[in-house]
């Protein structure tokens, strides 16, 4: 590890703003993993998968004229770029000095989204909007991604990776390639408590913010939700640093 002279107010700084979209600010260019709001030009955008509202931002963007930057799955990215011109890369990829590394993975079979699991409540409408835009997602994998800044410090965002369907041979790859990580951020797929619990310990992170992704996609839904605050507290029992990364709240680490 090389060392950096920060000239800045601090390392890093994370912040939810809401559904999947969390902002890395840093010295350099800033990074969003799945805007919900419009990311401007100088934003490295990362989309973790097909969802449609992952790509929300994005597509507000194009629309509006906005030439982004975005690291997407490729079939993702294809899609995209019907919505207007954007510089759009695949991993692994090295931008404002920062090396991305991704891998796929299976998403949960509970994973927000889902209109087929929409209960009544929710409404005709509601089903019908939410299965209209599944239908019109792209044939591609969500993924996990790695970060590798300048200083060699490194920032795994496990997404919704972790479940009952996660294999051991699939989170033994990913550790090959990611493990230990000097930030960890993941989210729980409602029902999937126990799986995340079983699997994070193995990539040993030196600290890990567990996210809130869903929760307000299955409220807009009508679907039931789960707080992360006993995940949490399961995980800190296990010896590990664990903080709950809610929307509309940040950590800064010096």
């Amino acid at each position: 590890m090389t060392a950096v002279s920060y000239d800045y107010p601090y390392r890093l700084r994370f912040s939810h703003h809401g559904r999947a979209e969390i902002r890395v600010e840093r010295k350099g260019r800033r990074i969003v993993f799945d805007p919900v709001e419009r990311p401007t030009p100088d934003d490295l955008v990362v989309l973790t998968g097909p969802a449609a509202d992952r790509q929300r931002g994005v597509v507000e963007a194009l629309r509006a004229g906005v030439r982004p930057t975005v690291i997407a799955p490729g079939s993702l990215r294809e899609m995209l770029s019907k919505e207007g011109p954007m510089e759009g890369y695949s991993t692994p990829i090295e931008l404002d000095g920062v090396r991305f590394a991704s891998l796929g993975y299976v998403p949960s079979p509970s994973r927000p989204g889902d209109a087929l699991r929409l209960p009544l409540a929710a409404g005709p409408l509601t089903a019908l909007r939410a299965f209209s835009e599944r239908v019109r997602q792209p044939e591609a994998e969500p993924h996990i991604m790695q970060l590798t800044f300048p200083d060699g410090t490194r920032l795994l965002h496990l997404d919704l990776s972790l479940h009952r369907e996660t294999t051991a041979e699939w989170v033994e790859q990913a550790r090959e390639h990611y493990a230990s990580p000097d930030w960890l951020i993941v989210g729980c797929p409602y029902g999937e408590r126990a799986a995340v619990q079983k699997w994070l310990p193995r990539f040993s992170p030196a600290r890990t913010l567990v996210a809130e992704l869903v929760n307000t996609e299955r409220k807009s839904l009508g679907l039931p939700t789960e707080l992360v605050t006993p995940l949490r507290d399961q995980l800190v029992g296990l010896g590990l640093e664990v903080h709950v990364f809610a929307p509309q709240s940040g950590y800064r680490f010096e």
